[in-house]
C-alpha cells in the first residue's frame, strides 16, 4: 500500500512592511528610537575623543605623562636652575630608574655647580 504525500503548502508571499515618517505606527518609534540611540553613542564617542585629543595635544602633560609633570614642577620651583648669568654650571641629569636611583644631586651641588635629576622609572 502506497501513502499519499500531503499536499505542500505554500506561504503567501508578504510585502515588506514601509513606513511612512510621520506616522503612528509603534514599529516605527522602536525603529527611529534605535537610530537615536545609536546617532547618540556615536557623537558621544567623538566628542569624548576630541576631548582627550584636545588635552594631550594642548600641553596637560599631567595626563600623559604624570611622572614628567612631577619632574618638571620640581626643576621649575629651583630659579638658581633657570638664571641667566649665575655663575654656577648648571647639569640636568636625564635618564632612566637608574639615573633617578644612583644620582645624588643633592652631594653633587657645590659652589661652582647646580645638579638637578631629572632621571624617571620605567623611561629606558
Amino acid at each position: 500500500m502506497k501513502l499519499a504525500t500531503p499536499p505542500r503548502v505554500i506561504a503567501p508571499r508578504r510585502e515588506p512592511v514601509r513606513i511612512a515618517l510621520g506616522t503612528n505606527d509603534p514599529r516605527h518609534r522602536i525603529d527611529l528610537r534605535g537610530r537615536v540611540a545609536l546617532l547618540t553613542g556615536v557623537v558621544a564617542f567623538v566628542v569624548l575623543q576630541l576631548g582627550i585629543h584636545t588635552a594631550l595635544q594642548s600641553g596637560a602633560s599631567t595626563v600623559s605623562d604624570p611622572i614628567y609633570a612631577e619632574k618638571l614642577a620640581a626643576i621649575r620651583s629651583h630659579p638658581e636652575f633657570f638664571a641667566a648669568h649665575s655663575g654656577r654650571h648648571r647639569l640636568l641629569a636625564i635618564g632612566s630608574s637608574r639615573t633617578q636611583l644612583c644620582l645624588n644631586a643633592e652631594r653633587l651641588t657645590n659652589d661652582r655647580r647646580t645638579v638637578f635629576n631629572f632621571g624617571a622609572a620605567g623611561c629606558g
